[in-house]
């Protein structure tokens, strides 16, 4: 397997700065071992003063390439071991030293059965490791010498490992497939009569790299309509470096027909105002990366100076650049091609014809099959077949993994080029997304604690929640069309094939889906260095096919696909031995999933895994958790799915911030649900918990914790499919809830006082997030006090579905409501919405009955850019001619 490109800036930083912090340095003078401490962060700081050298010479000198891997490795072996050593700080701090001497965790660590502050430089196995750390980062720290790397200059070069022609605007329009509808609406946007701010209008064009962005804009700048309605146009191919002089001159070039040899930016941008400023004008900006405001600011100041109607069209696979140059809600975001279209391209590039019934036609559909929709990787097949002859040459290329393709194929490198454009912190983020099946739909949330899990969200002197950060950076990965949103949801993603294709290329050896990799033997077959690996969960799961791992010492990841598995039928069988004599042996692990399996006990020994921070145990057969799951200090994520717990000691974890309870959506109504009242009481965590989802819990209430003010970080809730719960907990008087989902509860008819508690001036006092889906007999929502409005002073969201039955509702006040969409209620519920002076965001969609929107929700409505009405078929008019909304997008 091809080796990608290693960014190691973050990870470095990371480790750089655990080591220099105060709380390490205090543990190092404490356990005798500072001097070391010392040489391991000068080390490093010499390191990462090349880092962004050695980064930008990797591709070229092999040499360099080699040095990073080494690098990598040691610092992985660097984590773990500054992992353990705080670890066993932790249990000191817990526990005191007088701890208990029986935890299994004191007995992985052999010299610290008796604890005292110092014995750490007495523990030979952990000095060795010590000691070697620090030998290895000292000669790769003077290995940079002979490799002759430069220390950073404090200037970010940006210097791409891809050279590219610039794009011109000409087009063959018969060579360009399934565009005629985008063209269309482009065209629409360009000549419609829409207000513009200062006269001219940004259309920003989105998609991932190959998507055909540029032949988009160049079918609609070569366009006769076009060409007549704009008199003056202009091509301008910016890519990656975005100076503003530059673009400035190429501008006045095109528009003057006039060559000018000034670099002054005030003469260039007077001269092209005074051009501008007598024409409507349109301007194409090709394939811009730009996300300064400033830059952009001072590029568009000779703009706004243009005729009424002028249009600038941008082409960016960022939606952050989008934001930048327009409003991203105007974006034209592009979508994929069709087969028949993919299969048109191959067949104009390939020269060929698969209307025959030719042997290559099979081929070349499988081919398409491969493309998904991209014109990129159609034409360039395409290209690679027009002098391959036979099936089998055919067949060659199918089989292909992208980076195995011949040279002349130019998939990897521009896809490459947005991996190499991504901030340092999100480059491993996307690597690690290779651990997922191609066409394997996953939920952002589900990734983000996977992230979590791995150490990847560590930030010093943040105070962000982990939580936040990771959807945050993949918000960015998303804007960038690393992901693509599932149609019909707002948390399901997948990746194309080819996305897919990339993360395994700059992954290179470190995450590893096992299935590809098996022997003949049926074994894995997984390198030493791998980190990170995911398989298929199979039926049975044999110690044999296992066995491989003893080798891989430092493997974090141990993870079944699909990752959340929580039916337990048909079910899935893991060998004990995998189980109890394999999984304690990877030390390593930060993440580890039996989901899905039918597996009655965890082992005692589980214990051993000192850096395990997630535990996936939903969809088991599991009765018990061992007491000695208390002493994995670090963990943040369980995941169960049980009947009963009887010693599960969650109440001590105080490491723990993501708790999941899942029953299984396999209900028996026979099951004594007193029981189930009983076990959710027994599951009661330490108040640390930061988010708490229930699903399918069969109790008839929820437990006093829930609700309780004692969880004072307690910030995300999600409640889906408790099916006989008929009220819901006081959740109102959480000081820290930001966000709370509740869904699938059947029996629940009002929502009143216990929902907001007692005791509190403000219920909901920080909540910014809130939805309801599919409460089909929920009747009425009152206040928490009588003749006072329902009001949620920091609301941002708000989205109901499928509550047809609510019409008994207190007025409803949310000040700063940004977003707000309503699906399938009764109509009765948009009359007691008002003053949504913020509201920018409205979308209502089957309510049945609607013949218009009610006049006083209307004219509070004054920030509203974008309202939508979708399936509202009784629906005459949208508002009554006596209101503008002038502000209105879309």
């Amino acid at each position: 397997m091809a080796v990608g490109e290693l960014f190691l800036s973050a990870f470095i930083q990371v480790l750089f700065q655990q080591l220099a912090s105060a709380a390490t340095m205090a543990l190092a003078r404490r356990e005798k071992v500072e001097s070391h401490f010392k040489k391991l962060s000068q080390s490093l700081s010499i390191i990462q003063a090349v880092l962004d050298d050695a980064e930008e010479k990797q591709l070229m000198e092999k040499s360099v390439k080699v040095w990073l891997e080494g690098l990598r490795d040691l610092a992985y072996d660097l984590d773990d071991i500054l992992d353990e050593i705080t670890t066993q700080a932790l249990i000191q701090d817990s526990k005191g030293i007088q701890h208990n001497k029986t935890s299994m965790v004191w007995k992985f660590i052999p010299t610290c059965s008796s604890y005292t502050p110092g014995v750490l430089v007495s523990n030979y196995r952990m000095m060795s490791k010590i000691k070697d750390i620090t030998n290895r980062l000292q000669y790769t720290a003077n290995q940079r010498i002979q490799l002759n790397l430069r220390e950073n200059l404090g200037v970010s070069s940006n210097r791409s490992s891809v050279i590219r022609l610039p794009s011109t605007s000409l087009v063959n329009e018969s060579h360009v497939y399934g565009r005629d509808e985008d063209k269309e609406k482009i065209i629409e946007m360009l000549l419609g009569d829409e207000v513009c701010h200062d006269n001219v209008s940004v259309i920003p064009i989105v998609g991932m790299g190959g998507i055909g962005k540029t032949t988009l804009a160049q079918l609609v700048y070569n366009d006769r309509n076009v060409k007549q309605n704009f008199h003056v146009r202009a091509w301008v191919c910016v890519s990656e470096e975005f100076d503003v002089i530059s673009i400035t001159k190429t501008i006045y070039e095109a528009v003057t027909d006039m060559s000018s040899q000034s670099k002054d930016l005030d003469m260039l941008q007077v001269s092209l105002k005074e051009k501008l400023s007598k024409s409507k004008f349109l301007i194409v900006l090709d394939d811009v990366w730009n996300e300064s405001y400033e830059k952009w600011d001072h590029l568009f100041r000779p703009f706004q100076f243009g005729r009424p109607g002028s249009r600038i069209i941008v082409t960016t696979r960022n939606d952050s650049v989008a934001s930048v140059v327009g409003s991203p809600r105007t974006a034209y975001h592009m979508k994929l091609l069709t087969d028949d279209d993919c299969l048109s391209l191959l067949a104009q590039h390939a020269r060929t014809s698969f209307d025959d019934k030719s042997e290559l036609n099979e081929v070349g559909l499988l081919l398409v099959k491969k493309c998904k929709g991209l014109p990129l990787a159609a034409k360039t097949l395409g290209g690679l077949l027009r002098c391959k002859e036979t099936k089998q040459e055919w067949q060659d290329v199918l089989n292909s993994k992208i980076w195995d393709l011949p040279e002349e194929n130019n998939i990897l490198p521009v896809l490459r080029l947005s991996y190499h454009h991504l901030p340092s912190h999100l480059k491993h983020l996307f690597a690690y997304c290779s651990i997922f099946p191609k066409d394997y739909e996953f939920d952002k949330n589900e990734l983000v604690f996977l992230w979590m899990g791995e150490g990847f969200l560590e930030q010093p002197n943040v105070r962000k929640r982990k939580e936040d950060v990771g959807l945050e950076y993949f918000n960015e990965l998303l804007s960038r069309s690393f992901f693509q949103r599932l149609s019909g949801s707002d948390s399901n993603f997948v990746m194309h094939d080819l996305i897919n294709d990339l993360a395994q290329f700059v992954a290179g050896g470190t995450c590893y889906r096992l299935d590809e990799k098996m022997d003949t033997n049926q074994e894995y077959r997984v390198p030493e260095k791998t980190r990170h690996g995911s398989f298929l969960r199979h039926e049975y799961e044999l110690f044999r096919k296992f066995r491989a791992f003893y080798q891989v010492q430092g493997l974090r990841t141990f993870l079944p696909m699909p990752v959340q598995n929580s039916l337990v039928w048909p079910p899935f069988y893991l060998s004990n031995r995998i189980l109890v004599e394999l999984v304690p042996k990877l030390h390593s692990l930060r993440v580890l999933s039996l989901s899905g399996y039918s597996i009655t006990e965890l082992p005692s020994s589980i214990c051993n895994l000192i850096h395990l921070r997630y535990l996936n145990l939903s969809g088991t057969s599991i009765i018990t958790l061992p007491d000695s799951l208390s002493d994995l200090f670090h963990l943040q994520t369980l995941s169960l799915h049980i009947e009963d717990v009887k010693e599960a000691s969650l109440i001590n974890k105080n490491e723990l911030d993501e708790l999941q309870l899942t029953w299984g959506s396999d209900i028996n109504t026979s099951q004594n649900r007193i029981s189930e009242d009983e076990v959710i009481d027994l599951l009661q965590p330490h108040d640390n918990l930061k988010n708490l989802k229930l699903e399918f819990y069969r109790g008839s209430k929820f437990p006093s914790w829930i609700g309780d003010p004692a969880f004072r970080k307690l910030s995300s809730i999600s409640f889906s499919n408790c099916l006989e719960c008929t009220s819901l907990p006081p959740l109102g008087q959480l000081p820290e809830l930001k966000h709370l989902r509740i869904g699938g509860m059947p029996k629940v008819k009002c929502i009143g006082t216990e929902f907001y508690g007692s005791g509190v001036l403000v219920p909901f006092a920080k909540l910014e997030t809130l939805r309801f889906d599919n409460m089909p007999k929920w009747e009425k929502w009152t206040a928490f006090a009588d003749g006072v409005q329902i009001n949620l002073p920091h609301l941002h969201q708000l989205a109901m579905f499928r509550c047809g039955k609510l019409t008994n509702i207190s007025p409803l006040s949310f000040p700063v409501l940004r977003e707000l969409d309503l699906e399938k209620c009764n109509k009765v519920l948009l009359e007691h919405f008002s003053s949504l002076d913020s509201l920018n965001y409205f979308k209502v969609e089957g309510i049945a009955g609607l013949s218009h929107l009610p006049t006083e929700l209307m004219q509070s409505l004054s920030a509203l850019e974008v309202l939508e009405c979708c399936n509202c078929n009784e629906l005459l008019s949208v508002w009554p001619n006596e209101i503008s909304l002038e502000h209105l997008a879309t």
